[in-house]
């Protein structure tokens, strides 16, 4: 794909690289029935906080015709960062990732990406990419 006779010197013009990690997505959803609580109503934005570094940020989104909440932060690099997500009056889950960069050289090296996602300290599987489901007690 990338031929040079100079190892540094990579022509990446018709490379198409995955992109990097940019934002995470949490679909919430009852512990019991798994009905999607953001779809539903059952919570909006107004009943949701996260915090944990001043510049994470998060919104309602449709994805693959799934409301999703959506976290994202300025300064995520390499490192673990610490959250804590609030959904209602009485769910409040520890979140805990893991970013760290491809490595390599080239065309697409150096990409960040996740290297994992927990919850309460247990290490997540993603649902589709990049999404997880969130199990929530819906009791408020």
């Amino acid at each position: 794909m990338c031929k040079s006779d100079d190892v540094t010197d990579y022509d990446c013009s018709a490379v198409l690289c995955e992109s990097g990690f940019s934002n995470l997505d949490l679909e919430l959803v009852d512990s019991e029935s798994n009905v999607n609580l953001l779809t539903n109503e059952t919570y909006s934005a107004s009943d949701i906080t996260i915090s944990g570094n001043e510049t994470v940020e998060f919104s309602i989104q449709v994805v693959s015709e799934k409301s999703v909440l959506t976290l994202s932060d300025s300064e995520w690099d390499t490192g673990t960062y610490d959250y804590v997500l609030s959904v209602g009056d009485k769910n409040s889950l520890d979140l805990t990732l893991k970013l760290e960069r491809s490595g390599g050289k080239g065309c697409c090296s150096n990409t960040l990406l996740l290297d994992s996602f927990e919850i309460d300290g247990e290490v997540q599987e993603e649902d589709t990419f990049l999404t997880y489901k969130i199990p929530i007690n819906n009791i408020d």
